[in-house]
């Protein structure tokens, strides 16, 4: 897959207007290819004349999606973009066990973004999932848990309230996950983000939160 180099700002006026800032290179190109570039910037595949010509000025670098090999490099990025629940050690231990579900997204070989989880029972847990900040909002985050769905089999993860739409987006079955002491509740198809900041007021002794699952029978 190619993608823009990560020096590469656009954005559309009378024409789409776009600059290599490292090189100080500017470009106008016609609105008509303002689709072709959110394609790029997924690592879609685009106009081959107008990726040809991307490529000729340096703008396009190699996008891929591979097994993640290097742990430190996942624990910098962990430890940047996403508040973390797990220890090194304890996803160490994970990874030695199933590395095939420790996947990560590279752009010109630089790690920016990364989904890892683990067996658990019957099913796969989802248990990191993050972003470089600086590539968000262009699909990489569905990109990454595709891959981990083809690897997984059943999944089921816990999400924050802000991640309850991109969940069901990819079709996730919704759960609410209620927790009183030792005791734990499913209650399906409740993801209704009213409903739960109600609950929570209501039931400050209650612990509630999103599950998700895939590929339930």
């Amino acid at each position: 897959m190619k993608t823009l180099n990560k020096h590469i700002k656009w954005r559309k006026e009378k024409e789409i207007l776009i600059c290599d800032c490292k090189r100080n290179i500017n470009l106008k190109v016609p609105l008509k290819y303002e689709k072709e570039l959110i394609k790029l910037e997924k690592g879609e595949k685009i106009n081959e004349k107008l990726e040809l010509d991307f490529k000729k000025l340096g703008f396009l670098v190699d996008l891929e999606i591979k097994q993640i090999n290097d742990l430190n490099e996942l624990f910098k990025l962990l430890d940047k973009f996403l508040k973390r629940a797990r220890t090194n050690s304890f996803l160490t231990k994970r990874y030695k066990e199933n590395p095939k579900l420790f996947i990560g997204i590279y752009l010109d070989k630089e790690l920016i973004g990364a989904i890892g989880g683990f067996y658990r029972e019957d099913y796969s847990l989802i248990s990191e999932l993050a972003i470089d900040s600086k590539f968000r909002r262009r699909g990489f985050a569905t990109l990454l848990v595709k891959e981990f769905e083809k690897k997984a089999g059943k999944i089921q993860v816990g999400a924050l309230d802000e991640a309850i739409g991109f969940y069901e987006s990819l079709g996730y079955e919704s759960y609410l996950f209620v927790q009183k002491d030792k005791e734990n509740f499913y209650i399906k198809h409740t993801s209704d983000l009213k409903r739960i900041i109600e609950l929570r007021k209501k039931c400050p002794s209650l612990c509630f939160q999103y599950i998700f699952r895939k590929y339930w029978e």
